[in-house]
Order: C-alpha cells, then structure tokens, then sequence
C-alpha cells in the first residue's frame, strides 16, 4: 500500500514528534533523496518503535519509502490499517522485493519481535545475528544500506526483564514476549 497523501499530511500537522523530549534527527552523510534504492536498518526495535514510526511519518526515510512490519501488526484492525495508511507494508520476500524493484526507500527493523521481546530500559540490545536476508536484497538490487539508531527507543516504556529464554521461546511460537508499561499505562513514556 501506497501512504495515503491525506494522512501523513495530518500527522505532520499534529506535530506527533513535540511529545517526546528532545526529538532531533541527525544524519552522518548526504542528505537523504528520494527513490535513491535506499534501505535504513533501524535499531533497536523497542516495544512499539514509536522512532521508526515519527521518522517515517514525517519523511525522514523519503516522501515514497515504505516501512516494513510484521504481519501482525499489518493486519491488527485499527492500528494496523492507520500502519498501511501511514505507507507500512508487510515485511516478507515478495513485498520486500516488489518495493525494491520499484526502487523505492525501505525502512525495517532487522531484530523483529525477538529485538523487541529482549528490550530493556537498561540498556540497548540489538538481535541480528540470524537476520541476512534484507543484505542479501539489498545487493541483489543495487541499494545502499544505512544503518538507523534511536536513541533512547528502549526507554519509553518499563519492560519485565526476566524469562528471557522463555520470551525468545514464544517468539518462536509468533507470540510477543514481551511485559511492559509506563507511568501512563500503556501510553509511552515521553519524559
């Protein structure tokens, strides 16, 4: 699905990114260019991704990217169709390469809901040691890769840091393993 003009126009004009403390984005080299066949690997995933989700929203990836995630998420009711409207396909080979083959600027969280399910306020925790597949596209296709990190993703919410093996385990079941909550429920923590 294509974003939908209309939407990101009015995420833009509520000015989502002023709830969070201190939001800036930095870029080490070139200014991004749309539909440059580039791919951002963004770190780390957190609970909800709310970084990848405000760069996103406000074109930081390119006005045509494209933001890949789960199937679940993709195709929870609500949330999942304001995703789709917001320009988030669902991250599997075919959308990955039909996106690819269009050239357009891909967004994705490499550690997927095992990064999710490890995340910890303490400290930031990365899984990617069995994810290679989005390199192997990004060669096959000609793009360039950048890594993105968001700083202070993990700390939005308080998470249960314990079970660890058991939360990798139910992963492997394609359930979330993942406790957690804020001082505002399950609202994020902006402070």
């Amino acid at each position: 699905m294509v974003k939908v003009r209309w939407f990101v126009d009015f995420l833009q004009y509520c000015d989502l990114h002023l709830f969070f403390n201190a939001f800036t984005f930095e870029t080490e080299d070139e200014p991004i260019v749309d539909n440059s066949s580039t791919l951002f690997a963004v770190h780390p995933h957190g609970v909800f991704s709310f970084g990848l989700f405000v760069n996103n929203y406000m074109e930081k990836f390119g006005k045509n990217a494209v933001v890949c995630g789960s199937r679940l998420v993709t195709a929870a009711p609500i949330m999942g169709m304001l995703l789709k409207m917001s320009g988030m396909i669902s991250v599997n080979a075919n959308s990955l390469k039909a996106s690819m083959e269009k050239h357009r600027n891909i967004a994705l969280l490499p550690g997927g809901f095992e990064e999710a399910s490890l995340t910890t306020s303490k400290e930031n925790r990365i899984f990617i040691k069995e994810r290679k597949g989005f390199i192997k596209y990004a060669m096959r296709y000609g793009y360039k890769i950048r890594p993105v990190f968001i700083f202070g993703e993990n700390k939005i919410y308080h998470t249960l840091d314990r079970f660890t093996g058991l939360r990798l385990f139910l992963n492997k079941l394609k359930m979330i393993g993942v406790i957690f909550w804020s001082k505002y429920g399950i609202f994020p923590d902006m402070d």
